[in-house]
């Protein structure tokens, strides 16, 4: 007799090899469970319904030792945890483009008007000309035969050697005019263009004409502003319609972080306009600097706050986050410059402590930043590593992490001396989590860093994908939690991991084995619903069918129930019908199952068939134990044995099996601990096939 014995499992889920040919302790399956520092595998916690938030906040940022929600109008949480923050967004809608030219209309501001109008904003005719001719004169004289200018007019050269820019003209003559630079040569070519003007009207109303472009913030009428990100270089007739909405509400918190003792936050409404707020008590929060870019990714570092700007990070001045203008303090770094493809930066991460990591869709850039703009210093470019999910960014310890368009990446100290070894990860579950790929929007993905043992977890949808690292222990392994409900945010308080579902928070909970866990629930009323079902009635219970009771202080109906027919405040037990006490409390909470499937072992004899015979395991709690016998076809399956913690000292469990190879896999649902340390498999050899 042969025996196989399993007892290192520190490498989790790992899908890279065929389930026929994968190492013994590459798991295909990790469900509901995690590696433990001890290389066993273990059941995950389970959650707590924590609280339910009063109904108009979002976010979940934990800062100044609570959690921090925000809403567009005031209000109060009652649960001392979380305070909520009034964000007043803009009901100006972002502006959308019709045209072929640039697209670089911003809106702002606040409508103070009445009704819901549209903004028309349209490019006028742009005048422009060539030059023929640069002669020295008080400055240097422009020929331009014919021009339109006038003394005071701006205008920008291109395509010469000496003189491209932006000018005022002056001396105009029908055919020359100057510019206060000083004569170099007569390059005799290139062009000029005026500076581009624009019409605006309110809904059907009367076009204002003529407005010059000032490339700052300009006031249309009753609030609503516009911003240009160009003064020249438009499209006659290009145009910009702008909404008014009747009503915002706060949509998705990007980022929030606590800035020099007050909160510093970014807020998406529901009329897809983004705010960055800083909570120091200015009224109103908002960031009104133009040169701060309002957008999603964001990150604090070296005392300034960061944030991405199509081709650019714009930066804010040191320890004033409200400044992103004043010269030599605050500024941008022109991250496109130096990018391949894609240029427009989507994310941004923070290495170590002073490296800045910017993302694009084609790779990243690794930046030292320093207090000190004049210290920025562009390090490398990282060619294998690149995302659009800005909140799946998440150090855990000295190495960052992040979900790319191809599963889940590392920046690390092997990737930043060119060695590429650490850099996939992900790759023991890309397969699953391309699955899961492009969400429905890239906010989707959240992760945190859990403290408490050591894992990046990133949420996605129901899925959380949980990454456990222990370098002392060589740990490296994936797992899968499945939640019965959408992640909306995630957040770590005090080193506990905490959920948020629209307004409901859970709490994972070590000492809890089921999912929205909650305790003292009263029940009002007990009713015959006949076919030895009880109906209880709890108002607003909250539960789902298949959920599990546990129901305590009646005469006739303690015990644990699975319920069904809910309704919003009700659901049936299977119980005959004794009698209504109108009395009792109950915990309720949602079964998940534990889930652990081997790959298929052969004890390293891949042509021999074998009789499996027996199985010994050493557990915590108590498992079902089922075989995969024929990796050709997974449906065939033995049926289940049920193993209690040590079983080696005892009559060994039968298996009864003969097939070349066995994937042992393990469940567990009950209310309980749950661990797998070892199993172990007695087999005899039969020879070859």
């Amino acid at each position: 007799m042969s025996i196989l014995t399993f007892q290192d499992f520190s490498i989790g889920k790992d899908l890279r090899k065929g389930k026929s040919v994968a190492d013994a302790n590459r798991l295909r399956e990790l469900k509901n469970g995690y590696v433990t520092s001890g290389k066993a595998v273990k059941k995950r916690p389970g959650t707590i319904l924590f609280t339910t938030l009063e109904p108009g906040s979002k976010g979940l940022i934990p800062g100044l030792g609570v959690f921090n929600t925000f809403a567009e109008t005031s209000m109060t949480h009652a649960n001392s945890l979380f305070t909520s923050h009034q964000v007043a967004g803009s009901n100006v809608d972002p502006a959308a483009f019709t045209g072929s030219g640039l697209n670089d209309v911003s809106s702002g501001g606040g409508y103070t008007g009445t009704g819901t109008p549209t903004f028309t904003v349209e490019i006028e005719a742009v005048v422009s000309g060539s030059i023929t001719i640069m002669a020295s004169g008080a400055n240097t004289t422009i020929t331009s035969a014919g021009h339109p200018l006038a003394n005071g007019n701006i205008v920008n050269i291109s395509g010469t050697t000496s003189y491209n820019g932006e000018f005022t003209v002056s001396a105009v003559t029908t055919d020359t005019f100057s510019i206060t630079a000083t004569f170099v040569a007569d390059d005799g070519t290139g062009a000029w263009e005026k500076l581009n003007t624009f019409k605006w009207k309110k809904d059907s109303g009367t076009y204002t004409t003529g407005v010059a472009i000032t490339g700052a913030a300009q006031t249309l009428q009753e609030g609503v502003q516009i911003t240009f990100g160009a003064k020249f270089g438009h499209i006659a007739a290009d145009v910009w319609a702008i909404a008014i909405s009747g009503s915002i509400t706060t949509d998705v918190v990007h980022y929030g972080d606590v800035f020099n003792g007050f909160l510093y936050v970014a807020v998406e409404y529901s009329n897809d306009t983004i705010i960055h707020h800083y909570l120091d008590g200015t009224s109103p929060s908002k960031i009104a600097d133009v040169n701060c870019p309002n957008s999603k990714g964001v990150i604090k570092m070296e005392e300034k706050i960061w944030a991405i700007n199509g081709s650019k990070v714009n930066f804010s001045a040191t320890g004033i986050p409200r400044d992103w203008t004043t010269g030599s303090d605050a500024g941008n770094l022109p991250v496109g410059l130096r990018q391949r493809g894609s240029d427009t930066a989507l994310a941004l991460g923070q290495y170590k402590e002073s490296n800045l990591v910017v993302f694009f869709r084609d790779g990243a850039q690794l930046w030292a930043v320093d207090p000190d703009p004049a210290s920025h210093t562009f390090k490398q470019s990282l060619f294998g590593s690149q995302s659009q999910y800005h909140m799946s960014v998440s150090l855990l310890f000295q190495d960052m992490y992040f979900l790319s368009d191809y599963g889940f990446r590392s920046i690390s100290e092997a990737v930043l001396t060119e060695s590429q070894a650490e850099i996939d990860i992900g790759t023991p579950v890309d397969e699953v989590v391309l699955a899961d790929l492009p969400p429905a929007t890239t906010d989707t993905p959240r992760a945190v860093f859990n403290p408490s043992l050591g894992q990046y977890m990133c949420a996605i949808g129901t899925t959380i994908y949980v990454f456990t690292v222990s370098k002392t222990a060589k740990i490296t392994a994936w797992a899968e939690y499945e939640m019965p409900w959408t992640v909306t945010d995630m957040a770590v308080l005090n080193t506990e991991v905490y959920i948020r579902n629209a307004d409901d928070i859970y709490k994972f909970d070590a000492t809890t084995y089921r999912d929205g866990v909650e305790t003292g629930k009263a029940i009002t009323a007990m009713a015959d619903a006949g076919g030895g079902f009880t109906t209880i009635t709890s108002a607003a219970h909250g539960r789902t069918n298949d959920d599990e009771v546990i129901i305590a202080g009646t005469t006739n109906y303690n015990g644990t129930f699975l319920i069904s027919g809910v309704t919003t405040n009700t659901f049936n037990i299977v119980k005959a019908f004794v009698a209504n006490e109108a009395t009792g409390t109950y915990t309720a909470g949602t079964i998940f199952e534990f889930e652990m499937e081997m790959a298929y072992v052969d004890a390293k004899r891949p042509a021999e068939l074998k009789q499996w015979f027996g199985i010994d395991t050493v557990t915590a709690g108590t498992g079902r134990i089922s075989f995969k016998y024929d990796p050709r076809n997974e449906d065939l399956v033995t049926s289940e044995l049920s193993l209690t913690d040590d079983t080696r000292p005892g009559t060994l469990s039968p298996v009864e099996v003969v097939s070349v190879n066995i994937a042992p896999v393990i469940k567990n649902n009950l209310n309980e601990a749950f661990q797998v340390d070892a199993l172990s498999l007695h087999f005899e050899k039969l020879g070859n096939m």
